[in-house]
């Protein structure tokens, strides 16, 4: 048997798989720094949307009963005492206006730490980023 016969063998070459894996590994490091920070982004949106649904069920209790609730039982017993896809835990405490509601990450995020919300209004982090990004 020749050497002209033979049939060419199918499949990839080693150095086509190489190419492949450098253009996706450069890909990859492109692209992960925007995804942490649309994730981070996204997970702040849930933490905001906590503390909103929190005062407001605040504010239908001030309406009901007379008073805020500002302890961990009742948190409970508004039934938010995680956020909708458990990334924050809320807390609650008594504060400026009658209350202080604080959304305390479960994933690391420097930027913006805990977020908090009062009965006046007044919205703050703990983290070391501006509040316009924190809060959106």
């Amino acid at each position: 048997m020749s050497a002209t016969n033979r049939t060419p063998a199918a499949g990839f070459s080693l150095i086509e798989l190489l190419v492949v894996l450098a253009i996706v590994a450069t890909l990859v490091t492109l692209a992960y720094p925007d995804y942490r920070h649309y994730r981070l982004q996204a997970l702040r949106s849930e933490g905001r949307s906590l503390l909103l649904e929190l005062a407001a069920r605040q504010e239908a209790s001030f309406a009901h009963s007379n008073r805020y609730l500002t302890d961990e039982t009742d948190l409970r017993h508004l039934g938010l005492a995680v956020s909708s896809h458990g990334h924050y835990q809320a807390v609650v405490n008594e504060g400026p206006g009658g209350y202080r509601l604080l959304a305390i990450p479960r994933v690391h995020d420097p930027d913006c730490g805990t977020l908090s919300l009062d009965a006046l209004g007044s919205r703050s982090h703990s983290g070391q980023g501006d509040l316009k990004r924190c809060w959106g």
